[in-house]
Formats: C-alpha cells, sequence, structure tokens
C-alpha cells in the first residue's frame, strides 16, 4: 500500500515539474500605446442657497433640496468633528449595519454619518428640537403631526408622518 501511494506521489510531483517548466511564450511586439487622455477637470460645484431651519421659513423657498439645508450650520456631507463643532456634545452613539448614529440636542437632532468616511448621510429633526425651529408649519407639523392641509385619505389609510416623531432631512 506504501509503495502504491510513494508511487502516486512521484509521480504527481514529475508531471508538475514538467508542467512548471514549459516554454514561454512568444511575446509579440506591438506598437507603443498612446498615453492616456487627461482625465477633464472637475466642474466647478455651483453655489446654492443654504436655508437655515432655525432661521429661515423654509416651506416659503421654491426649490430647495437636501444638499441646501442646513440644521445649526450642519449640512448633510460634513465631517464628523464639524457636526460636533456645531451641534456641541454627542448624548449617544448607537452603531448600526452601514452607519453611526448620534444624537444631539437633548435627543432633537439625530445624525447618520457613513462608517466608512465619516461624513453625514442623513439629519433627523425630533419633536424635542421642534421649539428651535424658525417655519410655524414645520413646528406644528412636529408637535401635532397636522400638516396644515386635510387630506382626502380616510384617518385610517393615511401615511403617518411621524410615526418616530422625526421629520428627515435626507
Amino acid at each position: 500500500m506504501f509503495n502504491r501511494v510513494m508511487l502516486v506521489a512521484v509521480l504527481g510531483m514529475l508531471i508538475l515539474c514538467l508542467a512548471g517548466c514549459g516554454g514561454e511564450e512568444k511575446k509579440t511586439e506591438s506598437a507603443p500605446q498612446p498615453a492616456a487622455e487627461p482625465a477633464p477637470a472637475p466642474k466647478p460645484e455651483e453655489k446654492v442657497p443654504v436655508y437655515e431651519l432655525t432661521k429661515e421659513d423654509l416651506t416659503t423657498h421654491e426649490g430647495w433640496t437636501s444638499r441646501n439645508v442646513s440644521i445649526l450650520g450642519v449640512k448633510l456631507g460634513d465631517r464628523t468633528r464639524d457636526v460636533e463643532k456645531n451641534l456641541g456634545n454627542v448624548e449617544n452613539t448607537r452603531t448600526l449595519p452601514e452607519d453611526y448614529l448620534t444624537v444631539y440636542q437633548g435627543n432633537g437632532i439625530f445624525v447618520y454619518t457613513f462608517k466608512l468616511n465619516g461624513r453625514a448621510r442623513k439629519m433627523e429633526v425630533n419633536q424635542a428640537f421642534a421649539k428651535k425651529l424658525a417655519d410655524a408649519k414645520l413646528q406644528r407639523l412636529l408637535n401635532t403631526g397636522d400638516q396644515g392641509k386635510r387630506s382626502r385619505m380616510p384617518r385610517t389609510t393615511r401615511p403617518s408622518i411621524l410615526t418616530t416623531a422625526a421629520v428627515s432631512v435626507s
């Protein structure tokens, strides 16, 4: 039995050695490739007005998006150190599968940051922060859940915006 195992082992090594010693393929010389074109210059980021939730009535402005809304000077895409500088001390931190969740301002502001680069991905304003908002419509929305307009849907089928008492800016 031992002789058979040794025979298989020796034959295997012989085959592997012969396969590894095979001749090199002939390299065909090709024309030199032209240098790659330089990457186009990045477009300068256009200036958009930034609306502060604590100072401006956001619902009166047309065309606002999440990229031009700030909360106490914090915008989406800001780094963690800038967020902490503007919002104050961190009250609580939670680790989520894709983000870090940090809580500021007496459980009034939740900031989700990417784990990989530490930039703000999503911000939530809760009912505890409603009194600091300048927009009366947003205050009413956070405090009572009333959107100001009567919906034609029955109360049981109307989606509840404030199930977690939060308005999300993302």
